[in-house]
């Protein structure tokens, strides 16, 4: 009784039609959109756990390290020296631009 529930036989399954050239041409874009986001989660994830050893404090800072804000400040005070002689007033500067 197993073995005819698990069995497939042709007959009870109807062939599915080919897809369109613009349904093939979403999905592969749909999957260079998911690849590009699975992309940037591993870079993130690898930015914040060697900033975790290296510059914690940005981590105490920025939750998201993938907002702009986040990538400005970086920019500007990419070590932890070069944050302690960082003026405020250099850091709204680069934020409005």
């Amino acid at each position: 009784m197993l073995a005819n529930i698990l069995q497939t036989a042709k007959v009870n399954h109807r062939r599915l039609p080919h897809d369109s050239e613009l349904a093939q041409s979403i999905k592969v874009l749909a999957r260079g959109h998911q690849d590009a986001i699975w992309d940037r989660k591993q870079i993130a994830s690898e930015a914040r756990s060697l900033l975790r050893q290296y510059y914690p404090a940005v981590l105490d800072t920025f939750d998201d390290l993938t907002t702009m804000g986040a990538r400005v400040v970086l920019h500007l005070a990419a070590t932890p020296s070069a944050a302690a002689s960082l003026r405020p007033s250099a850091v709204a500067a680069a934020l409005r631009k």
